[in-house]
């Protein structure tokens, strides 16, 4: 694995562990990677278990189908609360 590859893994799972459930969009735009990058780093990402798919919770005025975002996995020491929808985070 590259550095780039490995800051950029870091760069995603930073950012949703401190902003909460993204989209990958959201996340290419905030990041300012493709979103083909972010496609592929999410998926090892998942495939680690370091993030999970995770519905974001409806927003007023949103117009369209709910989205998928990602949180926290069960490793690493972030893990999602039993029997919360939503995206909720929570830390240990």
């Amino acid at each position: 694995m590259t550095p780039v590859r490995e800051s950029n893994l870091g760069l995603v799972l930073r950012q949703v562990a401190d902003q909460g459930p993204r989209s990958r969009a959201t996340l290419a735009l905030e990041l300012g990677l493709n979103k083909s990058t972010v496609s592929s780093l999410v998926g090892e990402l998942i495939e680690a278990g370091l993030l999970r798919e995770a519905a974001i919770e409806d927003r007023p005025g949103r117009v369209g189908a709910e989205a998928e975002g990602h949180a926290p996995g069960q490793r690493g020491g972030h893990r999602g609360a039993p029997g919360q929808g939503g995206g909720s985070l929570r830390f240990p």
